[in-house]
């Protein structure tokens, strides 16, 4: 769902999201796309695989000219020309915008602790077992110095996008109440 869609509740609805590092995001996003394609390549698993290479960098080449991929394309969807820095950075104030409007933030490296501002946030109890996330392991190898360098722009969006979502989490985070502890 793009943040607008959510914002059209915003009067009665409290709106949410999680937000992953731009690396990793965009080694499973590209992960995903070379999974679901339409080839009938039979070599293919949920996993990750290094092997994968030329195809994920075949994929990023595609993906690098209209910014396909990136998180900031939730918060602003619509076209872009990558090779402009005009419209880049029209993208980039485009999602912090649709970001500050956003009730609550999360931070997927820190699932713990976004569920307990969540929770807090939405009045309910946190959950206490610890939930399981899909995870074909593409995010955690980290995006590759060649792939990197196809979606440069990509990331410079996506991490100023982060990093803002990244302060709002913390500064939430430190405004809820502490929890209370007994001492014997």
């Amino acid at each position: 769902m793009y943040a607008d869609d959510a914002l059209r509740f915003r009067k009665t609805h409290r709106s949410l999201t999680v937000l992953r590092r731009p690396e990793e995001h965009l080694m499973s996003a590209l992960w995903h796309l070379y999974v679901n394609s339409n080839s009938s390549d039979s070599t293919r698993h949920t996993a990750f695989d290094q092997n994968a290479m030329p195809k994920l960098i075949e994929t990023a080449e595609q993906l690098a000219p209209t910014g396909g991929g990136m998180q900031s394309l939730f918060f602003a969807p619509g076209n872009i020309d990558m090779h402009n820095s005009d419209q880049r950075r029209a993208k980039a104030e485009e999602a912090l915008r649709a970001l500050a409007r956003i009730d609550i933030i999360g931070i997927t490296g820190r699932m713990p602790e976004t569920f307990r501002l969540f929770a807090s946030r939405l009045g309910i109890p946190r959950p206490w077992l610890p939930r399981h996330y899909r995870n074909a392991g593409a995010g955690r190898s980290g995006l590759p110095p060649e792939l990197r360098e196809i979606l440069k722009h990509h990331l410079e969006i996506d991490q100023q996008l982060y990093d803002a979502a990244v302060r709002r989490f913390e500064r939430d985070l430190s405004r809820m109440e502490p929890r209370k502890v007994f001492w014997r």
